[in-house]
């Protein structure tokens, strides 16, 4: 009989061609198994040997980049060996894969062989049928078992030889077996029979939390550190670079000091776990939990108001921060024009507390904006510059009640020029009837000064005033103040001679001609006017 492809069959027998068809593949397979063995004995061996040296640590006592090499040659060589030698597996033949199957599934008489036979004249007959039939109800359940490895008498040898290499070398090594072989395929790492390098650590307290440095051992705990604190590890004695693990990288200052050793620095932002490691090995290890330097907690115990028995503004307040509060401002804007410069008011501290309350009184009748609706917030500073505020509170500024009547019109047009109410011209004009308008033993020669100045030369000086008095500097509205101020203070006095009485008053009282009208000469004492 000859081979040629199956007729038609029913379909009990194309279940059965799939079976078989399966079955051939599996076959397949566990052939090219059983011939891959033999191909693979030879780069087997160059690793089992070289996995020998490293328990005998011969590779590991190499300098890292020879080491690596040589590692490279062995893996690469094993390789290519490997791969030329399974390439070159001749494909199993049919029969072959027939007669495993056969083999494994306990048929007789070739039944696979037969399935693919026909008749000799092409004609099935009734008799070649019930053949048929009979054969592939003789065909139960395919199977191709497990690879069969092929010992050779060179490879039990062989095998035998390097079992009694590997126990040998196993036994030499002891407990650092493992850690021999990993040292011996990852070039830089050292095994356990090497000593550890030596490790320095400690943590300096920041400026803001100030305290002996905590030195830390691989036995203890740290204690909870501040945020920002600072550490710093010495690691001498490691062939390698060692590394900071736990913490950003952009966060870690290292520096080499010599061939062995280094020094890591680093701030300590946020509780975790930080283990320094070198070759492979955790030389030291340490769980942080860190206080966060929280910004100041500020608020007012009460709404700000004005005092009940003066002109004072009281301010009521608390503060606290672990760390200690470094100071405390009230922050004033001017609800009318937010955008102005804000009037800060410091209020004093005993030295740095960590808590504290109070109620500070403070005269801002002086202010340019007393009688004006402003807006108050405390603002706190930590030790470590973190600042908070508090809520803002609306309220307005005392006034202080002044009896002489120029007091009182130099205050309404100082108010009205530091506001930017009026023109530099209307204040001129102003300071001028101001001055007509007194006797002349109070006039004073400053005021007389000022009433005999050009229009446009005062005009000039108040415009340039009013700019300064803009962007936050006292400028004339200061001396007008304190003008206001001496005639209250005198009385009905005559301004000159409480000047020449209190000689330190004379550049400050008034209005200040020598500061305010450059190129005037200062009066002399002699023809100054007398009550």
């Amino acid at each position: 009989m000859s081979m040629a492809p199956p007729a038609p069959s029913s379909g009990s027998s194309l279940t059965l061609e799939i079976r078989v068809l399966k079955a051939r593949h599996r076959a397949r397979r566990v052939l090219w198994l059983e011939s891959a063995w033999s191909a693979v004995q030879r780069p087997l061996a160059l690793v089992g040997a070289y996995a020998i040296s490293g328990l005998l640590r011969l590779p590991q006592s190499l300098p890292d980049t020879l080491h690596a090499f040589l590692l490279a040659g062995v893996a690469g060589g094993a390789i290519a060996l490997a791969a030329r030698n399974l390439t070159r597996l001749p494909p199993p033949s049919p029969a072959l894969i027939d007669r495993r199957i056969e083999r494994a599934s306990g048929l007789s008489h070739q039944p696979l062989a037969a399935l693919d036979d026909y008749p000799a004249d092409g004609e099935e007959t009734a008799l070649w049928r019930v053949h048929m039939a009979r054969l592939r109800d003789s065909v139960g359940r395919l199977r191709t078992g497990w690879p069969r490895l092929i010992w050779t008498t060179g490879l039990k040898f062989g095998w035998a030889g390097f079992g009694i290499c590997l126990i040998a070398t196993l036994a030499l090594s002891g407990p650092a077996a493992p850690s021999r072989l990993e040292a011996a395929f990852l070039p830089g790492v050292d095994d356990i029979d090497v000593p550890l390098p030596q490790i320095e650590a400690w943590v300096d307290m920041p400026d803001y939390a100030p305290g002996a440095p905590v030195f830390l051992t691989n036995t203890t705990t740290p204690p909870r550190l501040p945020q920002d604190a600072k550490l710093t590890i010495h690691v001498t004695g490691a062939r390698s670079g060692p590394h900071l693990l736990g913490i950003e990288t952009s966060d870690v200052a290292t520096k080499q000091l010599d061939s062995g050793s280094w020094s890591f620095t680093a701030k300590l932002a946020h509780s975790g776990r930080i283990s320094v490691r070198s070759r492979g090995r955790t030389v030291g290890e340490w769980q942080f939990e860190i206080d966060p330097d929280l910004a100041p907690e500020v608020a007012w115990t009460s709404p700000p108001a004005p005092a009940k028995d003066g002109t004072d503004l009281a301010m009521p307040w608390r503060v606290a921060q672990a760390h200690g509060v470094a100071g405390l401002q009230a922050e004033i804007t001017l609800k009318a024009n937010p955008d102005r410069p804000a009037l800060n008011v410091p209020i004093p501290l005993k030295g740095v507390p960590n808590k504290a309350d109070g109620t500070f009184q403070s005269d801002l009748t002086a202010s340019l904006w007393a009688g004006e609706a402003v807006a108050l917030r405390l603002k706190a500073t930590s030790r470590s510059g973190r600042t908070a505020y508090s809520k803002s509170e609306t309220v307005t500024l005392p006034v202080r009640v002044l009896h002489d009547p120029a007091a009182r019109a130099l205050v309404s047009l100082r108010h009205r020029f530091g506001l930017d109410r009026e023109t530099p011209a209307q204040t001129a004009d102003e300071l001028r009837a101001i001055a007509s308008a007194l006797p002349l033993q109070e006039k004073g020669s400053i005021l007389a000064l000022l009433y005999s100045m050009p229009p446009p030369s005062l005009r000039i000086r108040i415009q340039t005033e009013q700019e300064r008095t803009r962007s936050g500097s006292p400028g004339l509205s200061r001396y007008i103040w304190k003008t206001c101020a001496t005639r209250t203070a005198t009385r009905r006095r005559p301004i000159w001679r409480f000047a020449r009485r209190r000689r330190p008053c004379r550049t400050r009282s008034l209005i200040c001609v020598h500061w305010a009208l450059p190129g005037i000469a200062r009066p002399n004492s002699r023809n100054s006017p007398r009550a």
